[in-house]
């Protein structure tokens, strides 16, 4: 009686779904567990999951990384679903709402499109139903283009997923409603993605200006990992996970030595990259830099006693 156990009879999509998404926390469950926050009868609000719902997974629920600019979205996806009569809250839903969003138009202006224009659109391909869902829950594609707003998110190097992330994984999903829509228009994915880095480039100057001596003189390996400018990685989990804490520590951080040290070098680099493993909530950047490029420890000792000294000497 004490040791149940709970059986799930999976289709073999959902099953393979699970499997590839099981530990990051992309399932079904936790985007059930987002949308039980609405009210049926007012979907504006968010209220706190219920108890029987909360159980300790060992996945990584995404919809916490969904900024306010992406719950604000959702709700308006939800009443653009309900006020359809949709059986679900599907891509053209997410698409109205994220065209009449700030941040959405901003990018959509950007890519030269009309954000009322894009709204109609996807307005006009609503299915439309007798009568309202009853409870708010995504489409397939919908689930999966959350999914890969996500790892947009991840990929650009943010901590968040905002209206605009949403947008690149309507794109990226390729098969719902939202991404023939924007086809049709002319949008590609890649100029959505240069829009993107575009309208948030003040906010990823301020980030990269935390490491001004890195962007200086180092080339960033995550980056390139992630524009797959470098070689892929086969095999070598357990020693990128040793070099990435080696290269953590504080002190005695430097690699072994080996003949391979520049292929070791790069190896992290495609770990923390997202097309090389899951996504994960505290992205990894790795960097490498020339010797040459560095001044001698003693002299840099040299000169900043030489410049103390004349300090002292003026005062």
């Amino acid at each position: 009686m004490g040791n149940r156990r709970n059986v799930e009879e999976l289709c073999d999509v959902c099953a393979s779904q699970r499997s590839r998404f099981g530990r990051v926390g992309l399932g079904t469950s936790l985007f059930d567990q987002f949308f039980s926050g609405f009210d049926e009868e007012d979907f504006g609000g968010l209220r706190g999951t219920p108890e029987a719902i909360r159980q300790p997974v060992e996945r990584y629920d995404i919809t916490e990384a969904f900024s306010e600019d992406t719950r604000r979205v959702l709700t308006s996806a939800v009443e653009a679903a309900q006020q359809a009569g949709a059986p679900a809250i599907d891509t053209e839903h997410l698409l109205v709402a994220i065209a009449r969003d700030p941040r959405g138009q901003e990018v959509l202006t950007r890519l030269k499109m009309d954000p009322a224009r894009v709204a109609q659109r996807a307005e006009a391909e609503m299915r439309r139903g007798k009568r309202p869902m009853e409870r708010p829950e995504l489409s397939p594609h919908a689930k999966r283009a959350l999914e890969l707003a996500y790892e947009e998110a991840y990929a650009l190097g943010h901590s968040y997923v905002g209206p605009e992330h949403v947008l690149l994984g309507l794109l990226q999903e390729g098969e719902g409603t939202a991404s023939e829509i924007l086809r049709e228009l002319g949008v590609k994915h890649q100029d959505a993605r240069e829009a993107v880095k575009e309208a948030l480039a003040p906010g990823a100057e301020k980030r990269r200006s935390d490491t001004p001596t890195l962007d200086e003189y180092c080339r960033d390996l995550t980056e390139l990992a992630s524009e797959g400018k470098l070689d892929p990685v086969v095999g070598r989990a357990n020693e990128i996970e040793t070099t990435l804490e080696i290269l953590s520590r504080r002190t005695k951080n430097t690699t072994p030595a080996s003949s391979a040290s520049r292929a070791w070098a790069r190896r992290p680099s495609r770990r923390a990259s997202p097309s090389a493993s899951p996504p994960s909530p505290c992205p990894t950047r790795c960097a490498t830099s020339a010797c040459c490029n560095w001044t001698s420890p003693h002299c840099w000792r040299a000169a900043s006693t030489a410049a103390s000294s004349r300090s002292g000497s003026r005062r």
